[in-house]
């Protein structure tokens, strides 16, 4: 397993737990003690939000890690599961290592403020008061396009991207918090956790979903969107 891969997995577990000790994560990704603790550095280096409690029952934690705004239980997202027919999106895109937390932070709002003063570009939008991220986490790199949804790829604005996204089943659920990185994988993390539990799997190569359903609503101004888990 490479160290970008491990440090992904290392992601998940950390913001699926919420608490954890460095001899547990250890014990479970086969590594010393010592190389753990480098690990958990460096994910708070890259802006995970991590910290740590002395005593004999201390360990580390998730700052901030709490249920989002959909009602659920034990910190739970509330699912939904619908089918979303073939559509394309066209956008703004950033790509990035996945583990750079801070760099995706600092780099989507600044993606969707561009988006705003060019979005009248867009040539046949289904629906205008309608945004559209679309998300896609394959092996070490993170991409993201900040757009709208449109009825055809025929025209695509200089310096966008245009994609084209199958007929597909989704588990949706509604994210209300702060509009960070480290909140909206925490919150994606868990709902991952109870697909399996419900025996619904994730698609991970196909691209996620971020819907605001009207002006205003997404990054920077504002916190509720609709997140899209694409699933086998």
């Amino acid at each position: 397993m490479t160290k970008t891969r491990r440090l992904m997995e290392l992601t998940a577990v950390v913001y699926e737990r919420g608490r954890f000790t460095a001899d547990e994560l250890a014990a479970e990704f086969g590594v010393s003690y010592r190389t753990m603790l480098r690990y958990l550095q460096e994910l708070s280096g890259l802006g995970v939000p991590l910290y740590s409690e002395v005593g004999r029952s201390g360990g580390y934690g998730v700052l901030g890690r709490r249920s989002p705004g959909a009602a659920g239980t034990a910190g739970e997202p509330l699912l939904k599961k619908l089918f979303r027919p073939a559509s394309f999106v066209v956008g703004l895109e950033m790509t990035a290592p996945f583990t750079a937390v801070s760099l995706s932070n600092a780099i989507v709002p600044e993606l969707w403020a561009q988006w705003e003063m060019r979005s009248a570009e867009i040539a046949r939008p289904v629906d205008p008061r309608t945004r559209v991220g679309a998300v896609r986490s394959r092996g070490p790199e993170y991409r993201y396009i900040a757009g709208a949804e449109v009825a055809s790829l025929r025209v695509v604005p200089d310096g966008m991207a245009g994609i084209e996204l199958p007929a597909k089943a989704y588990a949706v659920y509604r994210h209300d918090g702060a509009y960070r990185r480290e909140d909206r994988d925490g919150t994606y993390f868990r709902a991952l956790e109870k697909l399996r539990s419900n025996g619904m799997e994730h698609d991970p190569d196909a691209w996620g979903l971020e819907i605001f359903r009207s002006a205003g609503d997404g990054p920077p101004d504002g916190t509720e969107c609709e997140i899209y888990i694409p699933l086998k």
